[in-house]
């Protein structure tokens, strides 16, 4: 493996990646770890523009090339633990960080393809909970996600983490005002779904069916009334403990599991209850 210094101006430029200002100028961002790396190298979008390794993570390369193969046309800059610690986002940097390019996804392109199930995520402000959404919605096999400007950046390097790869193989449409649901559904024949914490269509007894975009609000304001008022249907989770709510991320993949069960067995075949 043939490595190039990372210099001070390159380590800066890095670093400067972890502000979305400059993130959404270059149309970039950073991943850390082994698994960012191959879940980059394996998904269709987002390609991977450069890799930096530290000199021991290099010395693991080198000892054995088998278990990290590199594709040779993607430049590897070496520098020492103390830049890794500089340019890295973790407490405990694991060694190697991946600098790859936003694949923007725009919704006039979208038009007619978004697939059958649609997750709309307006106003989430933990980076945490996000990156859980994307990871659920991808094991539950929703590809698509519409995030609202108030959202998060799902670019965002502890979003990124959450996520746990998943950020890679999915499309995210970003800047998606409120309304554009609202326009999908009337123009592509699409069910608006609001999740409300109480009031709502209990999730056991939902009758979801046909093309439907799911939508998610704000941890503790929930979705605007704007979109809760435009909503064909609510949904709710029930619950009989002492706790006022569920985490966002939480709810989410209960409901996705409740939606992949009906949904997925019925056009893909795959049947949750048996399979998984």
């Amino acid at each position: 493996m043939m490595t190039l210094p990372l210099s001070t101006q390159h380590r800066k430029w890095i670093r400067k990646l972890h502000q979305k200002k400059y993130r959404r100028e270059e149309q970039l961002f950073i991943a850390e770890g082994v698994n960012s790396l191959h879940a980059a190298l394996d998904a269709p979008h987002h390609p991977v523009r450069e890799i930096i390794v530290d000199h021991d993570f290099a010395d693991r390369i080198r000892d054995n090339p088998s278990a990290f193969p590199l594709p040779s046309m993607i430049p590897v800059y070496e520098c020492s633990s103390n830049d890794m610690e500089v340019i890295s986002s973790e407490e405990t940097p694991q060694g190697i960080i991946i600098v790859c390019q936003q694949k923007e996804f725009r919704i006039d392109d979208g038009a007619g393809r978004l697939g059958g199930m649609v997750i709309y995520c307006e106003e989430i402000s933990d980076p945490g909970n996000l990156g859980a959404i994307i990871r659920s919605s991808a094991w539950f096999g929703f590809s698509t996600i519409l995030v609202g400007p108030f959202c998060v950046d799902p670019f965002n390097t502890k979003v990124i983490r959450s996520s746990a790869g998943a950020i890679f193989g999915v499309e995210v449409y970003q800047l998606v005002h409120c309304d554009g649901p609202v326009e999908i559904a009337a123009r592509d024949g699409y069910t608006l779904t609001a999740t409300v914490p109480e009031g709502g269509i209990p999730l056991h007894q939902w009758k979801q069916s046909g093309k439907t975009i799911l939508m998610f609000g704000h941890e503790t304001k929930g979705l605007s009334p704007q979109l809760i008022e435009r909503a064909d249907q609510r949904i709710s989770i029930p619950g009989c403990g002492a706790i006022e709510s569920l985490n966002l991320s939480v709810a989410a993949s209960i409901i996705f599991y409740e939606t992949a069960v009906r949904w997925n067995s019925r056009e893909t075949g795959c049947n949750y209850l048996t399979e998984r």
